[in-house]
């Protein structure tokens, strides 16, 4: 019985392969560097009985050097019978869009990344350097970019007031209280996407998105030529119109998009164990 689960800040998808037959769940979301080991068991279905676990792969966020080892090794006092492999969820991504072929590969989700995958691992990281330094193209600047502009008064009038109707608490006061004293900046910022995304055809908000489209292809390619790249996150999926103009005039080919990789992680698993 092999165990699969991909984990971002915000979900957690499992698929459970017991012959023929997948099973699949969803969860709340663990990030390896900031959430405790508890949320993490949280997280794990009662549907699964852990004992029957032979082989766990688990592509999460947060994942590094410093943390993996000792997440190992209290997944070992759960999965007691299973082999455990720990992945960056940057290579979940990987095997999803390309299997066993070799490209570039962006994420567009809650924050942005961009790596190099050479048909078996990570062989090349842009930095994202997080939602104060970067996350150019993310939900997270997506949002930030939203609220500037209404709170700075560069927005027409009819869409701030469209805007106000639609999030009511979006007040100054309230604002800086989600981002600074709460301490939930990335989430309170990115859930302005699907607002985005249902009026992507308005001039104004098509120009915010193309704006931080730009920006994400001049933060992570400035420095080298690339002619194709794959994506996977909520944001390319839904905002691909967006998406494909902005990368035609990089002159930059997008192969594909996908929502989520976990079908695609399911297919990799039953085809390499």
């Amino acid at each position: 019985m092999i165990l699969i689960a991909d984990s971002g800040g915000s979900k957690t998808d499992w698929r459970l392969i017991q012959g023929n037959q997948i099973h699949q769940f969803a969860t709340s979301g663990f990030n390896a560097r900031t959430d405790n080991f508890h949320r993490l068991l949280d997280t794990i279905p009662d549907e699964i009985n852990l004992k029957e676990v032979a082989e766990f792969h688990f592509y999460l966020a947060g994942l590094n050097d410093s943390n993996k080892n000792n997440l190992k090794e209290q997944l070992k006092s759960i999965f007691e019978n299973a082999y455990l492999h720990l992945h960056p969820d940057t290579l979940g991504v990987a095997r999803s869009l390309y299997g066993s072929e070799s490209g570039w590969v962006g994420i567009l989700g809650t924050g942005s990344a961009a790596v190099y995958y050479d048909g078996q691992q990570i062989a090349k990281r842009k930095p994202s350097l997080g939602y104060i330094l970067g996350d150019e193209g993310s939900g997270v600047d997506l949002g930030r970019r939203l609220v500037k502009a209404f709170f700075r008064g560069q927005l027409s009038d009819s869409l701030c007031q469209q805007l106000a109707s639609q999030f009511p608490k979006l007040t100054e006061e309230g604002l800086l209280v989600r981002l600074y004293e709460e301490d939930k900046g990335r989430e309170y910022l990115s859930h302005f996407v699907p607002y985005l995304a249902d009026h992507q055809t308005n001039a104004e908000m098509h120009q915010i998105i193309q704006s931080a489209f730009e920006s994400y292809f001049d933060a992570f390619f400035s420095s080298e030529r690339i002619e194709t790249i794959a994506f996977s996150g909520s944001v390319a999926h839904y905002l691909s119109n967006v998406l494909h103009k902005v990368a035609r005039r990089k002159g930059i080919g997008i192969k594909r998009i996908i929502q989520s990789p976990i079908a695609g992680l399911t297919l990799y698993h039953q085809n390499h164990g």
